[in-house]
């Protein structure tokens, strides 16, 4: 303070005491003969003492406020299916903050091929994860399976026999016609023994089966027989429906109508009739079975066998195998 100590003075004298506080103090007030925090000022009108008050800087440690609340955040979790089957990336478990769009990509191992997303993505194109909660994704995959080559069976020999000695051929068609040569260039009108349309014919078990349409007043359909290709004889069909198609093979015959009908034999002569079926126009026998026309839409018009192949032919240039 100023004046310091103890300083004599006249009487009457108005002495004015200041202070000055040191380094790491504040002035707090008067005391004594001055009291407040403001000026000092003394009348020597007797024996005076003033003391000055000084309070020590104490640096205040701020108490801390509330942590501020982080943004939210979720986790997203990708795997592969099966794991040897290949990758996603990201890959395994990330957190990313709220809203925020992540794509997904996959990556499949050597031999296998990627298939489809699982869990929050799906389909099989591209994978984007918007992170509004927890997500899991899945990659699956699928193994590369080469086909092991196969050998197909061998083709069970059709049964032959021979037709008889210097006949060849045998053709049928209209009002009952048969025709028959040994080289395919002179042919010789046989008498069937029917005026009805012949729609087909083969040999099997030492015998020739033709088979065609009924007559104008109904009744059986035509099937006529043949030893020789030569001398033929009519047959009982059991059935009123037209005949289109025959075959022979493993000992039977089978034969075919538009109207759904198969007639099966074992010796040409007697018949058996099933109904109900699909109707065709043509069977054939090969591996061996019978298989007739039948096709989408009805358009096979004949068949044949060979070399371990079925093939069926029909309208507007129509092939099938």
């Amino acid at each position: 303070m100023s004046p310091s100590g103890a300083n004599s003075y006249a009487a009457g004298t108005q002495v004015t005491v200041t202070q000055s506080p040191s380094g790491g103090y504040n002035f707090a007030d008067w005391s004594g003969d001055c009291s407040g925090s403001g000026s000092c000022v003394v009348t020597m009108n007797a024996t005076q003492a003033v003391t000055g008050n000084f309070a020590l800087i104490v640096s205040s440690t701020p108490t801390p406020g509330p942590s501020p609340t982080p943004a939210s955040m979720f986790t997203l979790t990708t795997s592969a299916n099966p794991p040897v089957g290949g990758s996603a990336s990201p890959s395994g478990s990330n957190s990313y903050a709220a809203g925020t769009q992540v794509t997904v990509t996959q990556s499949p191992s050597g031999g296998y091929n990627f298939t489809n997303w699982s869990g929050d993505c799906f389909g099989s194109g591209s994978c984007v994860v918007t992170m509004n909660a927890t997500q899991a994704v899945t990659g699956n995959y699928a193994l590369i399976v080469t086909p092991t080559p196969t050998t197909p069976p061998t083709p069970t020999p059709i049964p032959t026999v021979a037709p008889p000695v210097g006949l060849k051929y045998v053709i049928v068609g209209s009002s009952g016609t048969i025709l028959t040569s040994s080289d395919g260039a002179t042919w010789t009108s046989r008498t069937s023994g029917t005026s009805n349309i012949l729609e087909d014919i083969t040999y099997g078990g030492g015998l020739y089966v033709a088979v065609g349409r009924n007559n104008a007043s109904g009744g059986d359909v035509s099937i006529v027989t043949s030893p020789d290709g030569v001398n033929w004889t009519s047959r009982s069909s059991g059935t009123s429906n037209t005949l289109k198609g025959i075959a022979y093979g493993n000992g039977k015959f089978v034969v075919v109508s538009d109207a759904g009908d198969t007639l099966t034999s074992t010796n040409g002569i007697d018949w058996t009739v099933e109904s109900g079926g699909l109707g065709a126009l043509a069977v054939s026998f090969g591996n061996g079975e019978f298989v007739d026309s039948r096709t989408i839409g009805n358009r096979g018009k004949d068949i044949t066998f060979n070399n371990g192949l079925f093939v069926i032919v029909g309208r507007d240039g129509w092939i099938e195998t």
